[in-house]
């Protein structure tokens, strides 16, 4: 057989995808009963299927770019076959009833009541996410495979969508191809390991992933300067509806990032942008209302996160936790004044930024061990930086409007979480990626490249430095609390 060919590679492609299913499938037969085998090879193929056929039907498809997304994939039906393994028969459990700790728990045991009534039902603030995992429990039955593969069908969704997102962002800017743009672009966000490993859990992130990455592709159409944008198609409302009722369903206080990006464009060009803003400001406005209404938090509560106090230092700062070394250097930073908190606002950007640390002390499973590996966002992020710093003002290189809304919604963030929760900004870390992109274009076209060497190296030394003061500044906190402990235990 060729394989030197464009349709030999994608023969040899396709060999590969079916060995692969055949893998899956003898590994799942091997750990769980056939009955489970069966659905959670399914699920998974499914969870694969449709981003790859979406990614395979656009003109901008190339065999490296498929190859990310077939090697993306693969780790991530892997790790849930593990996960699926270490909550359930790993433990004599059955599928129905996994293990599931933390937020995870609290969504499944809330579907799972609401399913059989038998179950006792958990608090949630947002039931959007339990609600769609309700709906699946009431079309095949309960089992932590379907919310599962659900999410690892929208992560993967988000990957190739990201590289739509560049595309029509950057079309036109750039000397490179819309191919090259795009299988960039996937493959930048297939090294997003903290961003890939928490659509592996059985929470919200994954449809926030879709929903911010919708989002983006919509807002990248205004960021264009051709008047054909002065319209508004009935694919963008589509786009745009679906987006919202993702971030509705899901947590609906990211629906605030849907009017800031809408702000921001209100701002930089009205007269082009209007039409488009006020449908989309009353579509969001509906989804947010509905969303709401079954939230436990309401607006006044949205008000009293944002301003801080008891219950957000205790949540999120408290004396004793992991945070403690973090505590230790800005004290009561959720009493702190507005101006106080904007001061601290480059500390609590770069601690944000950072975490989670690219290191395990206990417990070194691969689970555990794969959302730190953070190199990819290490570089992703610090490319993106570079376009912050030493691009964004050069009126000719400028990328317009469009980047500072992501940059809205991290400082935003930061802000009002004091940065402990980076978690919240993985929904955020795809639109890192168009700007990376737009970066290596401007370097491959030899532009900035004396200036992006400076860059790269000062960001280098800077990052080392910082890991290294972190790495020992948690190794003497745990050396502490060993001693601690140690005397309490003599007493």
């Amino acid at each position: 057989m060729n394989f030197s060919s464009r349709h030999g590679i994608e023969r040899l492609q396709l060999m590969i995808e079916v060995v692969a299913l055949a893998i899956l499938a003898m590994v799942t037969v091997h750990l769980f009963d056939l009955s489970d085998a069966i659905s959670l090879t399914l699920a998974l193929t499914i969870a694969y299927a449709v981003p790859r056929m979406l990614y395979t039907s656009r003109k901008w498809c190339t065999p490296l770019g498929r190859a990310f997304l077939c090697a993306v994939s693969f780790l991530m039906v892997s790790l849930a076959v593990l996960t699926v393994w270490e909550r359930t028969a790993a433990m004599g459990l059955p599928f129905s009833t996994p293990h599931l700790i933390s937020d995870d728990g609290n969504y499944f045991r809330w579907a799972l009541s609401h399913y059989n009534g038998l179950t006792p039902q958990s608090k949630v603030a947002f039931p959007g996410f339990p609600l769609v995992m309700l709906a699946l429990f009431k079309l095949f039955g309960p089992s932590i495979v379907w919310p599962l593969a659900m999410n690892v069908l929208f992560t993967l969704t988000t990957i190739v969508i990201t590289g739509a997102m560049a595309i029509r962002l950057l079309h036109g800017r750039i000397e490179c191809s819309d191919r090259w743009t795009a299988t960039l672009a996937i493959g930048l966000t297939a090294t997003l390991m903290f961003f890939l490993s928490q659509g592996l859990r059985i929470q919200k992130e994954a449809m926030l992933y879709l929903g911010i990455t919708m989002c983006g592709y919509v807002l990248a159409g205004m960021n264009r300067s051709d008047a054909s944008n002065k319209t508004v198609g009935w694919r963008e409302v589509a786009l745009w509806t679906t987006a919202c009722t993702l971030m509705a369903l899901a947590r609906t206080t990211y629906l605030y990032f849907a009017f800031i990006g809408l702000g921001i464009f209100l701002l930089s060009n009205w007269r082009k942008n209007w039409r488009k803003i006020a449908l989309f400001t009353v579509i969001s406005g509906l989804l947010f209302t509905a969303g709401n209404l079954v939230a436990r938090y309401s607006i006044e509560g949205h008000i009293s996160i944002v301003g801080g106090g008891y219950y957000m230092q205790k949540d999120f700062l408290r004396h004793g936790s992991a945070a403690q070394p973090y505590l230790d250097i800005v004290g009561k930073y959720f009493y702190y004044s507005i101006w106080h908190r904007l001061a601290l606002l480059p500390l609590s950007s770069s601690v944000q930024f950072i975490i989670p640390f690219p290191w395990v002390y206990s417990n070194a499973t691969v689970l555990n061990v794969f959302p730190r590996i953070a190199w990819g966002w290490y570089i992703v992020g610090g490319i993106t930086l570079y376009y912050f710093f030493c691009v964004s003002w050069r009126k000719k290189l400028s990328l317009g409007a469009w980047p500072w809304w992501p940059a809205a919604i991290f400082v935003t963030i930061a802000y009002v979480f004091a940065g402990v929760v980076s978690r919240y900004i993985l929904p955020i870390q795809p639109l890192a990626v168009p700007l990376a992109v737009y970066v290596v274009a401007l370097l491959r076209a030899g532009k900035l490249r004396k200036l992006f060497f400076v860059w790269s190296v000062t960001y280098i030394v800077v990052l080392a430095a910082t890991l290294i003061i972190c790495h020992q500044i948690q190794v003497d906190y745990l050396h502490n609390m060993e001693e601690y402990y140690r005397s309490l235990m003599l007493k």
